[in-house]
């Protein structure tokens, strides 16, 4: 691999990077994104079976798959109804990535809700 093909995967690795701090950390919604990612992770789904299995509203978790796929998380196969939302191969390689975003993310929130309870955060 070349030096201008190394230093281009480089830079395209900290943009999906970035990416992906907009989308869990960076946005409303990020919790729900990461669930459905680490989700899909482990298993395939439909949005149908996604929406069920997360006990969330169909429309709002097809408007978050959408967004996914859209910024090259997920990828799909199949058509229509059919649809299976998997991780793309971005998303795969960016795995240890991911985990520190969702580390942080979940810190945070618990500062918040320490914070808005008067307290410490509470460790769990």
């Amino acid at each position: 691999m070349g030096r201008k093909s190394l230093e281009a995967e480089v830079e395209m690795s900290k943009a999906f990077t970035q990416t992906l701090w907009w989308l869990i950390a960076g946005t409303r919604g990020g919790g729900t994104r990461a669930r459905m990612i680490l989700v899909l992770k482990e298993r395939p789904m439909n949005a149908h079976q996604l929406a069920n299995y997360l006990g969330a509203d169909y429309k709002t978790t097809r408007q978050h798959l959408d967004l996914l796929v859209s910024n090259r998380v997920l990828t799909t196969v199949g058509e229509k109804y059919s649809v299976n939302y998997f991780l793309s191969s971005e998303m795969e390689s960016q795995w240890e990535d991911f985990q520190k975003i969702l580390d942080t993310f979940e810190e945070d929130v618990r500062l918040r809700s320490a914070s808005s309870r008067g307290g410490e955060p509470d460790g769990s």
